[in-house]
C-alpha cells in the first residue's frame, strides 16, 4: 500500500512551470538554412563539373 500511496503522491505534485524559451529569430534561421543549402549545391555542382570534364 505504501508504494501505491507514494506513486499517487508523486503524481499529485504540481510540476514547476517550464523555463521561458528564448524566441529564435525565424528570418535569421531561414537565411542561414538557405545559405547552407546554396553552399551544398555549389560544392555539388563543382564536384559534378570536375567529374564531367575529366
Amino acid at each position: 500500500m505504501s508504494r501505491m500511496t507514494r506513486s499517487l503522491k508523486i503524481l499529485s505534485t504540481v510540476a514547476a512551470p517550464p523555463p521561458e524559451i528564448v524566441p529564435l529569430e525565424t528570418d535569421f534561421v531561414v537565411i542561414l538554412a538557405a545559405l547552407l543549402c546554396a553552399l551544398i549545391c555549389v560544392v555539388g555542382f563543382i564536384a559534378v563539373a570536375r567529374c564531367a570534364c575529366f
